[in-house]
């Protein structure tokens, strides 16, 4: 799925890898014109785990910094918190 294009770049999201973490070449089909690079490839990783995160609760209105602990981290472009409540949710 493209996010966004430019003269310069194509930003895309793939989908899931079939075969598990690992590199993958990737193919760009426009029109009729196939674009790839060998030299290139993209690398699957495992999801980050999550261990713990504190506090574990907060009041309703929030503004309480949250540490999250774990691993796998460094792959995540865009963090978000979603949380859940008697049946509302919210992602931040």
């Amino acid at each position: 799925m493209i996010r966004r294009r430019s003269a310069k770049e194509i930003v895309c999201v793939t989908s899931a890898s079939l075969t598990g973490p690992g590199s993958a070449f990737i193919t760009v089909n426009i029109d009729r014109a196939e674009i790839s690079n060998i030299a290139q490839s993209y690398v699957y990783v495992e999801d980050p785990t999550i261990t713990r995160v504190d506090p574990e609760w907060t009041i309703a209105n929030g503004n309480t910094t949250l540490a999250v602990y774990g691993t796998g981290f460094l792959t995540v472009q865009e963090p978000r918190v979603r949380v859940k409540y008697k049946g509302a949710e919210t992602s931040n």
